[in-house]
């Protein structure tokens, strides 16, 4: 399949990354956390992930456009990642308003590899890793920079992997030094590889604050498709427990890879 010219893929990720950091701040939108796995693209691959769909919590629902996520490989065992969410929230009852957008602070992070062991006979493998990084303070009211570091456990038999994360956060707060939300994370990433290109993925995420805030559970799951191998494409359901978490929602995901350099 053709790959996307480098100055056009440069000036796509520029201008994403432009975007999420320049932006008015918009209505709050507390990211929710969705577990990883330890997968790093190859130096010189951008993938561009991006979900839209609806969410809807224990009060207003919210359309995602997008959750999105920039993965840029930079070395064997290096990627730096962007992770930023835009969205639209309506009120509890009635239709959705154009003027109210919500965003969400925007995390930056990068994912060490610092272990992997393959058998490849048995077709089995074990990762460790770390994911860790500076929270940009995007959403309205929101002050100083906050702070997410993940320890990743990867395991893959034949078909199936599976990713454990546990971590901590602190969130941009009310103020620089206080009203932050704090919290520990954990979390499992599963996919099931299955014939003709398709995969059945599961996550479920928890985080348990320090500081007073609804503790959130969550979990997804669906099916995945791939149609070339840099291309995929996902349907996913939604689960929640209020109120910390959103109820139910439906999310609609592209994924796609660009080769920037060799």
């Amino acid at each position: 399949m053709p790959r996307f010219a480098l100055p056009r893929a440069l000036f796509a990720a520029s201008a994403a990354l432009a975007i999420v950091v320049t932006s008015p701040p918009a209505g709050a939108l507390k990211r929710r956390f969705e577990p990883t796995d330890l997968e790093l693209e190859e130096p010189g691959t951008l993938q561009a992930d991006v979900q839209l769909g609806f969410l809807q919590s224990d009060g207003p629902g919210r359309l995602l456009l997008p959750d999105a996520e920039l993965d840029l490989g930079l070395a064997p065992n290096v990627e730096v990642d962007v992770d930023f969410t835009f969205g639209l929230e309506g009120p509890a009852k009635g239709p959705y308003s154009l003027d109210h957008p919500i965003t969400d602070n925007t995390w930056l992070a990068v994912k060490l590899g610092l272990l992997d062991v393959r058998d490849a006979r048995a077709g089995t493998a074990w990762a460790l890793g770390l994911q860790l990084g500076p929270k940009l303070p995007i959403s309205q009211d929101a002050r100083g920079v906050g702070y997410e570091a993940l320890f990743l456990v990867g395991r893959s038999m034949r078909s199936l992997h599976v990713g454990l994360n546990v971590g901590v956060l602190a969130d941009p707060g009310a103020s620089v030094s206080r009203d932050r939300p704090v919290g520990a994370v954990a979390g499992l990433d599963v996919e099931y590889d299955l014939p003709h290109d398709v995969a059945i993925l599961g996550e479920i995420g928890t985080v348990l604050y320090f500081s007073g805030d609804p503790h959130e559970l969550e979990g997804t799951l669906g099916v995945q498709w791939s149609p070339v191998e840099e291309m995929d494409l996902s349907l996913m359901g939604l689960v929640g427990l209020p109120p910390g978490s959103d109820q139910y929602g439906i999310l609609f995901g592209v994924a796609r890879r660009f080769s920037l350099w060799k």
